[in-house]
């Protein structure tokens, strides 16, 4: 495994406009030759690449049944990029496909978003799996890159103090500021800015009222909403959370198969499909997609040999596709894009008319 990421993490002529780079990994077996434990390899791998003028990523393809998926997830995570498990030959395309359409994509680098709490509000918590640190009362959370049609929903946790007179009067108050900063891709030309700077805020309402309203038991109101209604804000909120709790699930169930315990594993993930099922937001596609990976995930470790030949590259895919709002493959394609689509189509067009 060591000498060819070694060699090809050799950075690039510097010359002519900045392109996508990256490196892919394929094996069908264990690293049994040079370094093969994961933490120095993962140490290896993250050095070279630092390295290197221009940022790569690297996606490691594990095929069959015999490959470390911790490791190639491992691997991948240092490289910003993602794991794909590959169960039989024909599936090959489909991961390579779903890999370079994502990567011919590309719309952006090195993405920076700095999170700022405001007038007395408070960030709590900064819910994501991309890399975050804190500065004081600022929290700046990096996203190595995103491909056209792609999102990415980081959650914030604040405290907000209660209303003063003069927030009342003005109706509302902002609490959250953010600051995204990146490199378009591909360059529009020599004069385009290494980075562009997007800005927003968020405010919440603070009717007159509000500081008594609070201080006093709430009464039913004849212009609430009908019960069980949902805003489209709140419902993109709760699909965001239904995310994060099945990733916390794979995550919580995988350590507990890990250390022999397959039923409190297999617990773990039918009540996680329980809770989002019966969400105000179970019904939605996105949704119904995360209920079908965890159940897919709970059948492969039906058993504890099951788990070790599937479970274990089941539940790191899907872990990782959820945690970075990325798809990889198309087992795997609740975050797929067009440009992924069109090229998986194109290869089997182009394979029918042989």
């Amino acid at each position: 495994v060591f000498p060819p990421v070694v060699l090809s993490a050799e950075p690039p002529s510097p010359v002519g406009p900045p392109a996508v780079v990256s490196l892919w990994l394929f094996t069908d077996g264990l690293a049994n030759a040079g370094v093969t434990e994961s933490a120095p390899l993962v140490a290896s791998v993250t050095s070279s690449l630092s390295a290197m003028e221009r940022p790569c990523t690297v996606f490691t393809f594990g095929y069959g049944t015999e490959h470390d998926p911790e490791m190639l997830t491992r691997v991948a995570e240092a490289g910003h990029g993602m794991y794909y498990y590959i169960e039989k030959e024909d599936k090959i395309p489909d991961a390579f496909a779903d890999c370079l359409g994502g990567l011919l994509s590309m719309c952006a680098q090195n993405l920076q978003l700095r999170l700022k709490a405001v007038n007395g509000a408070t960030i709590r918590k900064v819910v994501t799996a991309y890399p975050t640190a804190q500065h004081g009362g600022d929290h700046t959370v990096q996203l190595p890159d995103l491909y056209s049609e792609e999102e990415r929903d980081v959650l914030v946790e604040l405290v907000i103090p209660p209303s003063s007179a003069e927030e009342e009067e003005e109706g509302r108050v902002e609490v959250l500021c953010a600051e995204l900063c990146y490199a378009e891709m591909p360059p529009r030309g020599p004069e385009q800015l290494p980075c562009n700077v997007l800005h927003a805020s968020t405010w919440v309402s603070r009717p007159m009222g509000a500081r008594s309203m609070a201080r006093e038991p709430s009464k039913p109101s004849a212009a609430a909403a009908p019960r069980g209604t949902i805003s489209p804000a709140s419902a993109h909120l709760e699909r965001h959370r239904n995310r994060v709790r099945c990733s916390e699930a794979l995550a919580q169930a995988r350590s507990l198969a890990e250390n022999g315990e397959i039923r409190e594993a297999q617990q773990i993930l039918g009540e996680a499909a329980v809770q989002i099922q019966s969400s105000s937001t179970g019904q939605h596609p996105k949704c119904q997609a995360l209920v079908s990976d965890l159940q897919e995930c709970l059948q492969s470790m039906s058993d504890v040999n099951t788990y070790q030949q599937q479970g274990t590259k089941s539940i790191a895919t899907s872990l990782r596709s959820h945690q970075m709002q990325r798809s990889c493959g198309p087992s795997r394609a609740t975050y797929s894009t067009t440009a992924k689509k069109t090229l998986t189509e194109s290869y089997y067009k182009s394979q029918n008319e042989l």
